[in-house]
């Protein structure tokens, strides 16, 4: 979940040399590795997102949210870790996403991981600032593009794999695509990463495709959409949940070079799907036919205002 960095993101998120991390990325990993890496951190987090980043995130965005899917992902009874696969058209995607998973309710869900490019949130200290306030450090953990972090980058899959494979009802949210898509086409993908499909094949997760729209780039841009008068009809954010993907046939044949690509290629595939069911309710908001009464507004599910109860 990339919370809401501004247009200097480019500026100072530059190659980092070669040497000893900085003092923010060391107190990065300290502090927000203390939190999610323990079971009091998770459960000292989850009331943090529940009580805080639910309740200021919905009342910017629970007007103009329209979420399809969402009850067929709430009657989930994960066994295992849920591993969400999703388009990448925001820094505020996954929070738009865990906005609406607090607000279906999900009982089920007990924690979350949302890992991020190291690159800002984890060596900047408005980086460390904003995964503070977004959710407590949620934004982990980091990875990074430097050629002397792949260790670094492989001690973090090997963190979400183990929460996927042992805990039951955990989230882990990954953008297959990596980096942001900046293209004006809101329905295409930029190259897929092959680290998604390991994860999926080496963790064995319910892995289950997710596509959003409409979530812009900075807070002041998600409040101004969210006052517009004709919001719902011209400004939704429409999130979309698939069904779990079946990924036994990939699992079943190891982890391999080709299996990961094989893995991100249905991966790519069930999303562009959900895209195509996205532009259709984009349109079908424009023209009105989607009513305001409609369950599938945010605003109109039951779950509390000021707590995201389970």
């Amino acid at each position: 979940m990339e919370s809401g960095a501004t247009g200097n993101l480019a500026r100072v998120e530059r190659p980092r040399a070669v040497g000893r991390p900085g003092l923010t990325e060391r107190l990065s990993g300290a502090v927000w590795g203390a939190v999610n890496r323990s079971a009091a951190g998770k459960a000292v987090q989850d009331v943090y997102l529940r009580g805080v980043g639910y309740v200021w995130m919905r009342r910017l965005i629970g007007r103009r949210t329209l979420i399809e899917g969402g009850d067929a992902f709430a009657a989930l009874v994960p066994d295992r870790g849920v591993m969400l696969v999703a388009n990448h058209r925001s820094y505020f995607d996954f929070y738009g996403v865990a906005v609406t998973m607090l607000g279906l309710p999900t009982p089920w869900l007990r924690r979350m991981h949302f890992p991020v490019r190291g690159g800002f949130f984890h060596t900047h200290p408005a980086g460390f600032a904003l995964n503070l306030v977004a959710g407590l450090g949620v934004m982990y953990p980091p990875f990074f593009h430097e050629r002397d972090r792949h260790a670094v980058n492989r001690a973090g899959l090997d963190f979400l794999g183990q929460r996927l494979r042992e805990e039951a009802g955990s989230i882990v949210g990954i953008h297959p695509e990596g980096g942001r898509n900046r293209s004006d086409d809101a329905y295409c993908l930029q190259p897929l990463s092959p680290g998604a499909g390991e994860l999926a094949l080496r963790a064995n997760p319910i892995v289950v495709p997710v596509f959003i729209n409409g979530m812009p780039n900075s807070v002041g841009a998600v409040h101004a959409a969210g006052r517009k008068t004709a919001a719902r009809r011209d400004y939704p954010l429409i999130v979309v949940f698939g069904e779990p993907l079946d990924m036994t046939d990939l699992v079943a044949a190891g982890p391999s070079p080709r299996g990961f690509k094989a893995a991100v290629s249905r991966f790519g595939d069930a999303i562009l799907a959900l895209g195509e069911r996205e532009r259709a309710l984009r349109a079908a908001c424009a023209a009105g036919v989607i009513d305001d009464a409609d369950a599938r507004w945010l605003a109109n599910r039951g779950g509390g205002r000021w707590y995201a109860h389970r």
